[in-house]
């Protein structure tokens, strides 16, 4: 179960990291620089709640449509609970920095 979730990672950290770097670069080419500057900083957050929503509260994507106010009320939750925003802020700050990261560690390499 362990080489399962670890190459499960192995496959979703740089899955994340090129599509966000994609959309920013499409939002760059249609709009600004500055939108592809702010997206993956609004972006970051959402992706973790969605993360958080899918593993611990087991919604899915159509629970939006379907459910919103069950989505809604569970969202209000992660921020009055304090375990919870914890837990958000955890995800989100990890996030960023897998993003930051990859975005410095590669401009490194290619610098070189």
């Amino acid at each position: 179960m362990v080489m399962f979730f670890f190459t499960y990672s192995l496959i979703g950290l740089p899955t994340f990291y090129y599509a966000l770097k994609k959309m920013s670069e499409v939002f760059k080419k249609s709009f600004n620089e500055m939108s592809a500057t702010v997206l993956p900083i609004i972006i970051i957050p959402l992706t973790a709640i969605g993360v958080m929503f899918g593993l611990f509260e087991r919604f899915n994507s159509w629970d939006v449509l379907i459910n919103p106010l069950s989505v809604l009320n569970t969202a209000t939750r992660y921020f009055i609970d304090l375990n919870l925003l914890t837990n958000f802020l955890i995800f989100t700050i990890s996030l960023y920095l897998i993003y930051y990261g990859c975005d410095y560690f590669i401009w490194k390499i290619m610098k070189k």
